[in-house]
């Protein structure tokens, strides 16, 4: 059974700000051309933090599509984002009709404590048959967390990779590349999940 899964609303705020890179990078003074760079700077080290340890840090609403419900029992649906916060909806094509339908929220259970999150059919409840077509089944989900709920040293590490990012931001060849701080590493390491 095939699965994609993308990002439907973007993070609404990112978990620092450019004056605390500015800070990092000890520049002081305003100069506007240098924020809206620093800022891109700051959604590709959380880009690189998050695929680094293979966590959704901001929160964001997220869809899964898939072909079909699991059928083996338990029929359970792993969604692939880190942590899971909440379902927005469940919705399938129905099997007859072709028509969308949106699954009541009684008749799916999330654990949002598992890693990743998994959803399944309430007790007493089955997943629909779908029509069988790519893409049946969509599974809109909020994953991360608030900006303001980050860990500091998470925080910190997305500083110093935007920083770093900043101060080499010419193309390098292996002989001059600075690597990105050592302690962006020890603090990633903490964090990072196992593959599956």
């Amino acid at each position: 059974m095939s699965e994609s899964l993308l990002t439907i609303l973007p993070p609404d705020a990112m978990p620092t700000t450019v004056d605390r890179v500015k800070e990092q990078m000890r520049i002081t003074g305003d100069d506007d051309s240098q924020d809206g760079m620093i800022e891109r700077l700051i959604g590709a080290a959380v880009g690189m933090v998050e695929r680094d340890t293979r966590r959704v840090l901001v929160t964001r609403t997220m869809r899964l599509a898939l072909d079909d419900f699991p059928r083996k029992p338990p029929g359970v649906v792993h969604l692939p984002a880190v942590p899971v916060a909440s379902i927005v909806s469940v919705k399938y094509l129905h099997a007859e009709t072709g028509i969308q339908q949106t699954l009541s929220a009684a008749s799916y259970r999330l654990d949002a404590a598992h890693e990743p999150g998994r959803l399944e059919p309430a007790h007493g409840e089955t997943w629909p048959a779908v029509r069988k077509m790519l893409g049946s089944v969509t599974v809109d989900f909020v994953a991360g967390a608030a900006a303001d709920e980050l860990p500091e040293d998470l925080v910190h590490a997305i500083i110093m990779i935007a920083a770093h990012l900043y101060e080499n931001a010419e193309a390098t060849t292996t002989l001059d590349l600075k690597a990105v701080p050592m302690a962006v590493e020890t603090i990633l390491a903490r964090y990072r999940r196992p593959t599956l």
